[in-house]
């Protein structure tokens, strides 16, 4: 089932079912997070009235689905985290360190040691602690941080909790997963060096919290959920394809995501989570940079797309 917020003309919002032929059946409530609470039984008995009115929206306007609770933010594709830290080795560090990586790799045809993640990133699904108020949704213009020079995207598949959740269990993990969404984790690349080198990567950095978008469209995790692992993701800047992964090989599973985030934490409805960078979707790894007025384009099969447009960058 596919949900999102409609307006009406007196500017009024519900939340709408889609009727599976482009328009949108408004509901009762102005709640996506409340709706994806309720019981499978009562959200079609919810949505089967919707959708018996004569009552359509048709092309709205995107708005944000719900407003986050909380974000954290995963790092589950090791291959992402590989060559996202060889691309920044390269980037920053100096011609010679490149040459090292790459000379240490194509004689033992393995990754250079300091590239592998952590081995705590082994044990237990690491996250950071984003910024829940800097949410954009489709078609909004992201604005560039006077302190960046090198601007990024990052695809990456969020989901929200719809259930309240403390220690939980595999199984009561899954059972708080309300819904899924396109997300792009949007990255000051040379400001992520320069925590990653004099600093530490979370719980709060400046290389991420100033801007983050969601897809418009959120949809059930009945219908995502047995195709998590095979979901392929695409990139487009200004219509030209950057990049195609998959979900696929996901480090820790989306139990493992809640129920770490639940360990000793009271979680409830309306905190946000997301998977991390799908290897190969994002810039960092082709050593590409974004320029003001480029249009970015990230889609994930099943769930939705996402478009945003890079806005002018200040003079620093």
């Amino acid at each position: 089932m596919r949900l999102r917020r409609v307006t009406f003309d007196d500017g009024a919002t519900a939340t709408a079912v889609g009727d599976g032929e482009g328009a949108w059946a408004p509901l009762q409530n102005d709640d996506v997070v409340a709706f994806l609470g309720m019981s499978a039984d009562e959200r079609e008995d919810a949505a089967g009235r919707a959708l018996a009115e004569r009552v359509r929206v048709t092309d709205p306007a995107p708005l944000l689905p719900f407003a986050p609770a909380s974000f954290r933010a995963f790092s589950v594709f090791e291959q992402h985290m590989i060559d996202s830290g060889r691309a920044l080795a390269k980037s920053f560090l100096s011609p010679a360190a490149g040459g090292v990586i790459d000379t240490y790799e194509k004689a033992t045809r393995g990754t250079f040691p300091k590239l592998k993640p952590a081995k705590l990133a082994k044990k237990h699904p690491l996250y950071y602690l984003g910024n829940h108020r800097a949410f954009i949704t489709e078609g909004e213009t992201v604005e560039w941080p006077h302190y960046c020079d090198w601007l990024d995207y990052e695809l990456e598949l969020g989901f929200v909790l719809s259930r309240p959740v403390k220690d939980a269990n595999a199984e009561q993990a899954l059972e708080a997963i309300g819904g899924f969404f396109v997300v792009n984790d949007w990255s000051a690349r040379d400001t992520q060096w320069e925590e990653y080198r004099d600093g530490i990567f979370g719980p709060v950095i400046k290389a991420k919290g100033f801007a983050n978008s969601m897809s418009a469209e959120v949809v059930t995790a009945d219908e995502i959920l047995p195709h998590a692992s095979a979901l392929t993701g695409t990139v487009h800047v200004n219509g030209e394809a950057k990049g195609s992964s998959s979900s696929a090989g996901m480090s820790h599973s989306f139990a493992d995501m809640v129920a770490y985030a639940s360990r000793g934490e009271q979680l409830r409805p309306g905190d946000m989570l997301a998977t991390g960078t799908f290897a190969g979707c994002c810039g960092l790894e082709r050593m590409e940079k974004l320029a003001p007025g480029d249009r970015v384009e990230l889609e994930i099969d099943r769930v939705g797309r996402l478009e945003n447009t890079v806005g002018v960058k200040p003079a620093h």
